[in-house]
């Protein structure tokens, strides 16, 4: 028997409860109190007697679909097995680097040696705290069907304008997992948001709602909770970080030793064992084999042997008994089962959109099919320490320098002295889109739209980083094909099919439900 297979996860089904531990009953079940407290616990919930009814929905959904799921026989095809094998041994890999963390033990000399080296100013950025609400559209939505989605954002920012609950209209509303933290961000840092809406982050005042923002995929509501104003950090604030910082090495460090211990167990234990063509697809996202490069194949192989080895090092240690991780492992479980039992209802009755159809499309939207400008980028990447950065600014300008006098071209200062994963390839990242190349920062962002082809950047800082960039050359944005946007629109109409028809058997699941929540004696049906 295959490994993964040893591994599946099967967790023993409780016996009939009496009628005084159900919290719900629903259309051939009852959820249980202790079901109800696990849901909680896996999902880092607590009980809310407003929210108790949807949360209750939720669980009887994911237990009937699951249900409907092993009748079925979804849980015993193979693919399903293995990715639920890998649910818990991931959750149990998991559970074991969190219990090497918890080991670190950073002293208070070492904090301040490190203080004490730490020659900069101690400054804390300005942030805000926010909320949000989200709504997503589909990827081929009209501009009719946009428009409609963003009126309903103007009409909940004229409810909370008007004293609405941000925290229920963001359960009740919103598209982002923040939905069960009232669409809480918490507080926000400059960088982390899109350049376009952290100028209007920003600029909120405590207490105002923004406008309502669009983006590719959707439309955005902001509130600022709170503005803690950039400051000269206190010494006590100062040894925090960087305790923490100290932390993180610290732990990257006793984590990279964990996978060097594992592999090492591997290599005698696993001798011979091979991962079939079928699971080394499925590790792949069901990505063409023959697209993945033997390193990348071998990556693959290696990370799943390391999951699998840390997984049984985890059950010796006892961690599968903890109740955080037997909470999770279950909901996961049940969630990947409802999620197969919907597909499996969506595709007893899923089209796919005809040649007529993704022609018509194409021509109806020609503007939204754009073969996006490109440009053609090497880097070369200094990763910056806390105690290091002096010497390593010395250094990059050192072989700044010498690339502009020509005695040292880039692939070759690549090859020597960069740290990004391009350094194998001369530092070469080939034609990226904008979004691609804003990825590297916003800093590099604004440098590679100054360039000039065959121009190479200066020094470039963005935050523990440093970079040097060169441009090779550009192509400009121009209008696709119908053969170039085929795949793309057949994409787009399928995916939109797939979302309607999900919609409406998640829907027709919820309505069968017929829901019946206890509240003291009382029941409430949904």
């Amino acid at each position: 028997m295959r490994l993964y297979a040893a591994l599946l996860l099967v967790l023993p089904l409780p016996a009939a409860p009496a009628p005084r531990d159900a919290v719900a009953t629903y259309a051939g079940g009852i959820v249980t109190r202790a079901e109800y407290q696990g849901w909680l616990l896996a999902n880092g919930l607590t009980d809310d007697a407003e929210k108790r009814p949807a949360y209750l929905e939720a669980v009887a959904l994911a237990e009937s679909l699951e249900s409907a799921a092993v009748e079925a026989g979804l849980d015993r095809q193979p693919q399903a097995a293995f990715r639920l094998a890998q649910i818990e041994t991931g959750l149990l890999a998991a559970a074991l680097r969190q219990a090497v963390d918890r080991a670190i033990v950073i002293p208070d000399a070492g904090v301040e040696a490190e203080l004490k080296a730490e020659d900069k100013e101690r400054f804390k950025p300005r942030t805000v705290r926010l909320r949000n609400i989200f709504k997503r559209d589909a990827k081929a939505a009209t501009p009719e069907e946009r428009a409609a989605l963003r009126a309903r954002l103007e009409d909940l920012r004229r409810q909370l304008l008007a004293g609405a609950d941000f925290d229920e209209l963001a359960w009740r509303e919103s598209d982002s997992q923040t939905r069960f933290q009232g669409g809480a961000l918490g507080y926000v840092p400059p960088g982390v948001l899109r350049p376009d809406v952290q100028r209007v982050a920003f600029a909120l005042k405590k207490g105002e709602l923004s406008p309502v923002l669009e983006s590719a995929d959707g439309f955005t509501l902001l509130r600022c909770d709170d503005v803690d104003e950039g400051r000269v950090m206190p010494l006590d604030e100062a040894r925090a970080m960087i305790r923490q910082g100290l932390w993180r090495r610290a732990s990257d460090a006793r984590q990279a030793e964990l996978r060097a211990e594992l592999l090492r167990d591997a290599a005698p234990r696993h001798e011979g064992e091979e991962i079939t063509v079928a699971e080394l697809r499925w590790l792949a996202g069901g990505s063409s084999l023959d697209s993945l490069s033997p390193e990348a194949r071998r990556s693959l192989v290696e990370e799943e042997i390391v999951r699998r080895m840390a997984a049984e090092r985890a059950r010796r240690q006892g961690l599968d008994r903890d109740p955080l991780f037997r909470a999770r492992a279950r909901w996961q479980r049940q969630t990947f089962l409802a999620t197969e039992e919907i597909a499996r209802r969506v595709n007893r009755t899923l089209v796919p959109p005809t040649d007529a159809e993704t022609r018509a499309q194409f021509e109806g939207h020609r503007d939204r099919y754009v073969k996006p400008a490109e440009a053609d980028v090497s880097v070369i990447l200094w990763l910056l320490g806390p105690s290091t950065t002096r010497q390593q600014f010395e250094a990059a300008e050192a072989v700044l320098a010498r690339l502009q006098s020509g005695g040292l071209d880039f692939e070759q200062a690549a090859r020597q002295v960069s740290t990004h994963p391009s350094a194998s390839h001369g530092g070469r990242l080939g034609f990226l889109r904008p979004g691609q190349v804003a990825e590297l920062g916003p800093n590099v962002f604004r440098t590679v739209q100054a360039l000039s082809p065959g121009q190479t950047s200066g020094l470039v800082q963005q935050d523990d980083r440093l970079w040097i960039v060169k441009l090779w050359d550009r192509r400009p944005e121009r209008p696709m094909t119908y053969d170039e946007a085929a795949v793309q629109v057949e994409k787009e109409l399928g995916d939109a099919r797939v979302a309607a028809l999900r919609d409406e058997r998640e829907a027709e699941a919820r309505r069968a439900l017929r829901l019946e929540v206890e509240k003291g004696t009382e029941t409430t049906r949904r």
